[in-house]
């Protein structure tokens, strides 16, 4: 909020205390971060930025980005189809990892009750938690990932975590896979036997 816009809001209510003033700021502030569905509406990745920042830590599924894109189509809504991202992209994560970028949507409209958000995670992943995060990745993305597949798919997830107000979600980093399993082949491998058996 500009000097100005303070200014001219003391004027108006002359009695407003500092720190209502300082809230009221924060507030105009985060609205203004916040780009309204019709704002979106002018973006090719409009709708999935809509869908990334609703979707509670994990990333969308391509199917699901289909299945409303249909359905806003029946609205009059025009949103470019699942393979016209993975053109424009390169694949699905990469549409996604575009639209959870920085500076897309703080939060949904709809946030999560305090009751659905995650137990807190604690720094050091089990073997368990690495092959049950790199499984959740191959389900997500459609496809058995790569190291750098899911690395950006693990930063999403937590970007989607942060923006739902939930604890960060128990995927490890490269380092805490090297440690469990002294290199991503090796853990992949692990992941890909157990879930293919």
């Amino acid at each position: 909020m500009s000097r100005e816009t303070a200014t001219v809001i003391r004027r108006i209510l002359p009695n407003l205390q500092e720190n209502t003033l300082r809230e009221l700021r924060a507030l105009i502030a985060q609205s203004l971060a916040i780009p309204l569905p019709s704002e979106l509406q002018d973006q090719p990745l409009g709708l999935l930025i809509q869908m990334v920042a609703c979707t509670q830590a994990r990333i969308p599924l391509a199917e699901e980005y289909e299945t409303e894109r249909v359905q806003r189509a029946v609205d009059g809504e025009e949103w470019p189809s699942r393979l016209q991202l993975d053109e424009t992209y390169g694949s699905w994560l990469g549409a996604v990892s575009a639209a959870a970028k920085p500076g897309g949507p703080r939060r949904c409209a709809q946030s999560p009750s305090r009751d659905e958000a995650c137990p807190a995670a604690d720094s050091r992943c089990t073997r368990r938690d690495a092959l049950l995060a790199i499984a959740r990745c191959k389900s997500e993305i459609g496809s058995w990932p790569t190291q750098s597949d899911y690395l950006r798919w693990r930063g999403i997830v937590r970007h989607a975590s942060g923006l739902q107000g939930l604890n960060e979600p128990r995927l490890p980093d490269a380092r805490q896979l090297r440690r469990l399993y002294g290199s991503w082949p090796r853990a992949r491998a692990e992941a890909q036997r157990r879930v293919d058996r």
